[in-house]
């Protein structure tokens, strides 16, 4: 009995010295507001401390933000988890993890969390306190702060907005991927991409973003140059994925010991490949044709003969077009001169020439007679033709055309081309 006397005289001895070590110095009010610890569906109160003023207020500021945050994230995870039955309690802490993290990441836009400061607040007190065994003060800050129901919700909209947009950003680039025929989409791609997996914090989408990314930077390592047609002098091609028809600004680097003047210009949705040969008979005369894509390289070797410009008559140069009129029928009059390269002193004859224009769609085409030329070196063809007066379809700098020609025995050759050309209009 004693005893239990003596502990309770010592428990009525030590309580008052437990409750006099903190001492009230100072405070915002001389009480303390009802509201301190006390949320409802108006507003919700936080509370810091610190060993400033200062200090306390910035943690209260932070923890108002992510009060805002976790219930955000926690109405969207309980909407989730209406589709997640079999998901396990693990799961759906880690989702709200994942939302709440994501909320704090792109809350820069959100009007509830970057509008977030102590003028908003319903009420503020706060107290300075003074820790008697350790000589030592500090300030412990409580804040009032508005956010109702319908602050939520509006939130929550605003989170949900800005998911969406990131989501359809990559739903489109998926379908662009199927169709796009620019190369320069896979670089533009891949770099688009990385924002939206820096993003994505759910595995499903994450891993759809980094899947396209692995996609569009595999694609430029399978680039294909396709063979369209060549001639002496000029190799035309276009550029193919996947069976596929692509285009790229990108000029690719021309290599060669047996050629001079490489350069390559659009055609026709391709491209060609012009050059003058200086080959070497009995050895492979070649120019080496390299692009980069996405830091993948795709060499092309084109091999050509240089004894085929010695077996006939060939254009070469620029064909020159003077386009006059049109009259009165709509009919233009074009009066084109084309340089030829005779390699041997014999007489030749032009019996026929088909020249088409894609720029205009147009052809100029016709039976000559009296065309005849003789001796090694270089002549120039001169004919007029009619053609049905057009607009530009497409911008191309090359045209195409046969030549019919007739050597001193009779022989006949029909001789493809494809050159640059000027046009000159007069009288339009």
């Amino acid at each position: 009995m004693k005893r239990l006397l003596t502990l309770l005289l010592l428990l009525a001895v030590a309580l008052p010295a437990s409750a006099q070590k903190e001492k009230v110095v100072e405070r915002s009010a001389k009480k303390a507001p009802a509201w301190l610890g006390i949320s409802c569906p108006d507003y919700f109160t936080v509370s810091a401390t610190a060993p400033t003023l200062d200090q306390a207020q910035k943690q209260c500021l932070t923890d108002i933000r992510q009060h805002i945050i976790t219930s955000i994230a926690s109405n969207i995870t309980s909407e989730e988890k209406l589709y997640q039955e079999q998901t396990a309690r693990n799961g759906v802490v880690s989702l709200l993890n994942s939302y709440a993290s994501e909320v704090g990441t792109t809350g820069a836009s959100m009007p509830y969390l970057c509008d977030i400061s102590l003028s908003r607040a319903l009420g503020v007190y706060w107290e300075r306190r003074f820790v008697k065994q350790e000589k030592s003060y500090y300030y412990i800050y409580h804040v009032q702060y508005p956010f109702t129901d319908a602050d939520r919700s509006a939130a929550i909209a605003a989170f949900r907005a800005l998911d969406n947009e990131h989501l359809e950003r990559l739903e489109q680039l998926e379908e662009q991927f199927e169709t796009f025929t620019d190369l320069s989409f896979l670089d533009q791609t891949a770099a688009a991409l990385n924002p939206l997996i820096d993003y994505f914090f759910d595995t499903d989408r994450r891993n759809r973003a980094v899947n396209l990314q692995q996609r569009c930077r595999q694609a430029c390592g399978e680039v294909a140059i396709v063979p369209d047609s060549a001639s002496l002098g000029c190799y035309c091609y276009h550029l193919a994925l996947h069976g596929r028809r692509v285009t790229s600004d990108r000029q690719p680097r021309l290599e060669s010991d047996y050629a001079t003047n490489l350069r390559v210009v659009p055609l026709d949705g391709g491209y060609a490949l012009l050059y003058d040969e200086a080959g070497i008979e009995g050895e492979e005369n070649f120019i080496t044709m390299t692009y980069t894509f996405g830091g993948r390289r795709l060499q092309h070797r084109v091999v050509f003969d240089p004894t085929e410009g010695k077996l006939a008559v060939r254009p070469f140069g620029t064909v020159e077009i003077d386009a006059l009129g049109p009259g009165a029928d709509s009919v233009a009059t074009w009066r084109i001169s084309v340089p030829l390269r005779s390699n041997n002193d014999t007489r030749f004859e032009v019996r026929h020439v088909d020249i088409r224009v894609p720029e205009f769609g147009a052809a100029a085409q016709g039976s000559l007679a009296g065309y005849a030329f003789e001796g090694k070196g270089v002549h120039t063809l001169r004919f007029t033709a009619s053609v049905p007066q057009v607009t530009p379809a497409r911008r191309s700098v090359l045209l195409n055309g046969t030549l019919r020609i007739v050597g001193a025995d009779g022989r006949q050759t029909d001789v493809r081309f494809n050159l640059p050309y000027r046009l000159n209009f007069t009288n339009r």
